[in-house]
């Protein structure tokens, strides 16, 4: 069992992202961290939300990150949320 997996959002839809962090912590995974850089960072709050309306009060955020990082000189938004499952 792993302690956390990393979730990178991209283009895919916020359902696939939703299902693949459930799978995850369905599995077994204590911690699912969901990052969003960018044009992505509101599809982190989107995720959670999906997440919620499925599995309702057994999920908690553990903690949360914002801020801007450099990357080929530009910077970007980030948003990283770390979520686990309490029953």
């Amino acid at each position: 069992m792993e302690e956390r997996v990393k979730i990178n959002l991209g283009k895919e839809a916020i359902e696939d992202y939703a299902l693949q962090a459930i799978l995850e912590l369905n599995k077994g995974t204590k911690q699912v961290e969901i990052t969003g850089v960018g044009e992505n960072v509101c599809k982190v709050a989107e995720v959670y939300l999906a997440m919620k309306s499925r599995l309702g009060d057994s999920l908690k955020i553990v903690s949360s990150l914002i801020g801007t990082s450099k990357t080929k000189g530009k910077k970007s938004s980030y948003l990283t949320i770390v979520i686990e499952k309490t029953a």
